[in-house]
């Protein structure tokens, strides 16, 4: 099974908290939002993650790297026509097997 989250977009309606940093690494009660989704899906034994990253992708990749959540595999999606599309419109990029049971997740707060 794995677990999509979605995290390109530019968060625009929470301006300018989001003007040099994605909505997913936003702080909520001492944590970014991306944080507490990865130890939950990890709580819920999962261990295969696809994260669909767009604006300001290389803070995303390199906040993930340095977190190290144990035993998660993290797979980076670029979607590059982040700022154009929704996110949703990504997931037809990312490999699935078609026994595969997937969770999809969407970082936004609002």
């Amino acid at each position: 099974m794995k677990a999509i989250i979605l995290a390109a977009g530019r968060g625009q309606r929470l301006r300018p908290l989001t003007d040099h940093i994605p909505k997913c690494l936003i702080p909520i009660e001492g944590a970014p939002i991306l944080e507490h989704m990865l130890y939950r899906i990890d709580w819920c034994g999962l261990k295969d993650v696809v994260l669909v990253t767009g604006f300001e992708a290389d803070c995303i990749r390199r906040y993930v790297t340095r977190l190290g959540v144990d035993g998660l595999r993290v797979e980076f999606v670029f979607n590059e026509r982040f700022a154009e599309t929704n996110n949703i419109s990504i997931t037809t990029m990312v490999v699935i097997p078609p026994t595969s049971v997937v969770v999809a997740k969407n970082s936004s707060i609002s």
